[in-house]
């Protein structure tokens, strides 16, 4: 009888064991799958990358402007990539923001990584894959799914209703036809409607009823005037640094006889527009 107990047992520990090493297995399979994935969208973007460095080189070279690799200001390069990088980080920031002011606890490296990985799935393949991506790797760090919806969607409204107002502005100092001008004055206050908390709360609602798992009153509270705000001032501040990194690229590579733009509100302008028509 004991013998038959401890074979009993034996076995158990046996299908035990099998069963932790199925679960290690397939755990692996899934970090491997991961990281192979990731590395095809890295290699993605670095090709189209490449491809987008040839198409502006065809493009300089068919404009017929005169240029030489002595005459460029590779210092006014370097400092065009520094802002350029710097101008993603404060929409990083305020999305951080928003998770603490949902009460969901991420580390700073793991919510960066989370956003530049987006950035990656925005290009490639696509700017839903943005969200995917972003949502997918926080939850990795038990962020739960809704909140995180609900702060990549606030995130990424307000950067370009903020965006849109700040390029409506910027185009009343540039050379445009006048109806340009006043077609985007006439945007804004249709911008403003995604800078109020309300429409985000009834978004929170719709979210709120699906089965993606729970919604934490602390989202619902969060949302208000203050959080809108500090988003726009984050977003604002990010879209200025791209206007400046483009100001750094023309003015270090100005050649005698090209027009000389001194007014960085028209680089801030061209900047805001293009990358919200983009």
């Amino acid at each position: 009888m004991g013998g038959r107990v401890q074979g009993q047992d034996a076995g158990e520990f046996i299908t035990g064991q099998d069963k932790l090493h199925n679960k290690t297995s397939t755990r692996g399979g899934r970090r491997w799958l991961l990281f192979v994935f990731r590395m095809a969208i890295l290699g993605c973007a670095l090709v189209f990358f490449a491809l987008a460095i040839r198409k502006a080189e065809r493009d300089i070279r068919a404009s017929g402007v005169q240029t030489s690799w002595e005459s460029i200001d590779w210092m006014g390069l370097l400092m065009s990539v520094c802002c350029g990088c710097l101008a993603l980080f404060p929409a990083c920031v305020a999305w951080q923001k928003i998770l603490r002011d949902f009460d969901q606890r991420i580390d700073w490296w793991n919510s960066v990584y989370a956003y530049f990985l987006g950035h990656f799935g925005k290009y490639v393949p696509g700017k839903a894959m943005a969200i995917l991506l972003r949502v997918s790797e926080l939850h990795r760090h038990r962020v739960l799914v809704k909140p995180a919806i609900v702060s990549v969607f606030i995130e990424t409204l307000t950067s370009v209703a903020s965006g849109a107002i700040l390029g409506a502005v910027f185009l009343q100092f540039v050379q445009v036809p006048r109806w340009l001008q006043l077609a985007a004055l006439a945007g804004i206050p249709f911008a403003f409607v995604a800078l109020i908390p309300q429409p985000f709360r009834w978004l929170l609602r719709k979210i709120a009823s699906s089965r993606l798992g729970e919604m934490p009153t602390s989202v619902v509270e969060a949302i208000d005037g203050r959080l809108m705000t500090r988003t726009v001032c984050y977003s604002w501040l990010g879209w200025m640094l791209h206007g400046t990194s483009l100001w750094f690229v023309l003015r270090s590579i100005v050649q005698p006889g090209m027009e000389s733009y001194e007014r960085l509100n028209s680089f801030n302008g061209w900047v805001v527009c293009g990358l919200l028509l983009g």
